[in-house]
């Protein structure tokens, strides 16, 4: 008995043992109903084919993705995926379906205007529906709340469309200014590849007043950036997959503190920002890459052919590239610094009541800018633990702050930054104060609470100039502070 069968890897055919089954249930009326079967798949290919938006199939990771954004409070999904995971299909469809069902904003970010028109704007152009899309010199009747023009080459006209349901979809990249969408109000808004830190930490402040929700697809091919060490950090594993055993050992081990079993990569985590969550969409996850709808068949390069690809590729690339994680190793000084390091202050001093440590005050001249200093205490086994610092974000600001270029990973000088005019003199009295020091009347008093500090280090190059104001003439740095500073109070 011989049945055409069409291919498709989200709705495969009725296999051998299911033609056998038939076979016994149906007798000589086998063929008509394996017929019917066929009829009925080809019917749901065709109108997949035909209207993805209302009839596309959709992957099983995207229904898990769906039920974290659904979930109270959720702000941002990050999905970090692998490639052919199919993350940025699924944030431009969602993106779409929000647009054609109700009156709203949507906002699709991209590296550059080339990559929108490439990817975003293509993508959505698949998903419109079929009474809606331009085709073959055919356009849409425009009308008041229905706008939608769009060509291969240039995109959707203006960077822009507008739908049936009042819907408006705006397509941008992160080589405008940033100012540009910063008001929109958004319902929506679908971030891919590289966003930049300062970027995602504007939107997730403004989303919270807005009631809109964010997606933020990437793949880190090289390694983690700022704004991904923003997400992850001290992030709780909430769910995890099984390694694919031709890419990575039943033993493997992706972290040093990594919270799943070996041999498995995550696979739904917990950010510490509570409104934040985190999925890694695996390869392995999404049957149809490398599937073409156009002819019926798998012609493309599959998760089979990527499998290949990477046996023979470094550990860290196969990490990254078939299940979206990254460590933590561009752009850092310190890439095995993590969560497990930061400790909260009330559990630090309590620590450090509690444990014999040596103290250490380290200042750095720093010219023009504020001095930086640092307290850090030692203990018996050589731990360093860094518990105060200045400039601090609570009574000053930032030190750096976020740059809008991505690839500036040292990003821009904050507000602690801009000299205050201090001189040596305040620098003492900052210091003393820090340290429990009282000040009475022309003296400062030593207090119950007044930290010893053992030794204080000062950047000899840098204190061997005259690089404060003084008073006194000219000296060095490191002599006027081994001098007595008064005030105009004597």
């Amino acid at each position: 008995m011989t049945v055409p069968f069409t291919d498709h890897p989200c709705l495969p055919p009725v296999t051998r043992e299911q033609i056998e089954q038939i076979v016994a249930k149906y007798g000589a009326r086998a063929p008509d109903k394996l017929s019917e079967i066929e009829h009925q798949r080809r019917e749901a290919i065709a109108r997949a084919k035909a209207d993805p938006l209302r009839n596309g199939f959709e992957l099983e990771w995207w229904a898990e993705a769906d039920g974290l954004l659904t979930e109270q409070g959720t702000q941002l999904l990050a999905v970090f995926g692998g490639n052919g995971s199919g993350k940025s299909t699924w944030m431009i469809k969602r993106g779409v379906q929000l647009a054609f069902s109700r009156k709203s904003k949507v906002l699709f970010l991209h590296e550059d205007e080339r990559a929108s028109i490439d990817v975003h704007q293509a993508m959505a152009y698949d998903f419109l529906p079929p009474e809606v899309k331009p085709r073959d010199g055919w356009k849409p009747k425009r009308s008041v709340s229905t706008n939608i023009n769009y060509d291969a080459k240039n995109g959707f006209t203006d960077n822009a469309f507008t739908t049936p349901a009042g819907g408006v979809v705006l397509f941008g990249n992160y080589e405008q200014k940033r100012t540009r969408w910063e008001g929109g109000g958004w319902s929506f808004i679908g971030a891919d590849e590289n966003l930049p830190l300062a970027w995602l930490s504007t939107f997730l402040y403004r989303l919270g007043r807005m009631g809109g929700q964010m997606m933020w697809a990437f793949t880190a091919i090289d390694g983690i950036t700022p704004a991904i060490d923003e997400i992850v950090r001290g992030a709780k594993t909430l769910r995890h997959r099984p390694v694919e055993p031709r890419l990575l050992s039943a033993d493997h081990r992706a972290a040093e503190d990594q919270d799943w079993p070996l041999g498995h990569m995550p696979y739904v985590q917990q950010a510490t920002r509570a409104e934040v969550k985190i999925i890694y969409a695996h390869s392995d996850l999404n049957p149809l890459s490398g599937y073409a709808p156009e002819d019926g068949r798998r012609s493309g390069y599959g998760y089979e052919e990527l499998v290949k690809t990477l046996q023979n590729r470094p550990m860290v690339e196969r990490e990254r590239r078939a299940y979206g994680f990254a460590r933590k190793t561009k752009g850092s000084v310190c890439p095995r610094f993590g969560a497990p390091h930061v400790v909260p202050d009330a559990k630090m001093d309590e620590r450090l009541a509690k444990l014999p440590v040596t103290r250490f005050l380290v200042l750095d001249p720093a010219g023009a800018r504020n001095c930086f200093l640092l307290w850090f205490a030692v203990d018996e086994h050589g731990r360093h633990y860094v518990y105060r610092e200045w400039p601090d974000v609570e009574s000053v600001g930032e030190w750096a702050l976020p740059a809008d270029d991505p690839r500036k990973w040292d990003g821009k000088a904050g507000p602690a930054q801009e000299s205050l005019g201090y001189g040596v003199g305040d620098y003492k009295r900052l210091i003393l104060a820090a340290e429990g020091w009282r000040r009475e009347e022309l003296e400062w008093v030593k207090t119950e609470r007044c930290e010893e500090v053992w030794q204080r280090f000062i950047d000899p190059r840098s204190g061997a100039t005259e690089a404060l104001a003084s008073e006194a003439g000219e000296s060095s740095l490191i002599d006027r502070f081994l001098e007595e500073q008064t005030d105009r109070e004597g």
